[in-house]
């Protein structure tokens, strides 16, 4: 993979870097800083447009048993685990303890799940 590359994010385009923070101009009057903590596909998905019906499973971090587990607890879209986070006051720590503690998500899972929604909510909220 290239040091960068261009996404199209809804008509807007956004520079992605290994660096890990990056301002970026959208037009003349409009920049964004984004946070990047991974590259892979699945983030790269997940950050590339709204959450809309997007599966549990499609949140980085959570795989096919953390998702079975988060679905039965009643987290079977990822808006509802964004939800989650909202109601945590998007406390990245916060939101981590919990989804280890009540849906016994691991260290690294938590920590990726928690910085996507981050992220996300940098991005479009």
């Amino acid at each position: 993979m290239n040091q960068s590359e261009l996404i199209t994010m809804n008509h807007r385009y956004i520079f992605h870097s290994r660096k890990k923070k990056k301002s970026v101009s959208v037009c003349p009057f409009i920049t964004l800083r984004i946070t990047m903590s991974s590259t892979t596909k699945k983030f790269r998905e997940f950050m590339a447009e709204p959450l809309g019906d997007k599966g549990i499973r499609d949140v980085p971090g959570i795989g096919d048993v953390l998702g079975t587990k988060l679905a039965e607890a009643g987290y079977e879209k990822a808006y509802t685990l964004f939800g989650k986070y909202l109601l945590l006051n998007k406390d990245v720590e916060q939101f981590q303890d919990w989804i280890q503690t009540q849906c016994g998500a691991n260290s690294h899972q938590a920590k990726t799940a928690a910085q996507a929604l981050s992220e996300w909510a940098e991005a479009f909220i």
